[in-house]
C-alpha cells in the first residue's frame, strides 16, 4: 500500500483493504501449495521446494505488512472491541 494513497481514506477503507490483502494472500498460497502438491506427485522435488520457498515468503511478508497495520491502528481496533455486541439474528429462523 502507498502510504500518500493513504492519507485521506477513512479506517473503515483501510480495514477492507487490509481484509482484502489478508484474503487475497490466502488464495495465493494455497494455489501455490496446490502447485507444489502437483509437483511433488510429478516427482519435481526441486520445483516444489521453489514453489514453498515462495508460499512461506509471501506469508512472511504479508504477515508482517498486516503486523504494521494492526500496531499503527491499535487505538481504532481497541475502539472497535469496546463496541457493545449485538446477538445476530438469522432472517431464517423459524
Amino acid at each position: 500500500m502507498n502510504k500518500d494513497s493513504n492519507k485521506n481514506q477513512t479506517f473503515a477503507e483501510k480495514l477492507k483493504e487490509h481484509t482484502e490483502l489478508s484474503r487475497k494472500t490466502g488464495e495465493k498460497a494455497q494455489s501455490l501449495m496446490a502447485q507444489a502438491e502437483k509437483a511433488m506427485a510429478n516427482s519435481d522435488g526441486e520445483k516444489a521446494d521453489k514453489l514453498l520457498a515462495g508460499v512461506e515468503l509471501l506469508l512472511k511478508t504479508t504477515d508482517s505488512t498486516l503486523q504494521d497495520f494492526e500496531t499503527n491502528h491499535k487505538e481504532e481496533f481497541l475502539w472497535l472491541n469496546s463496541l457493545p455486541k449485538k446477538t445476530i439474528v438469522s432472517s431464517r429462523a423459524g
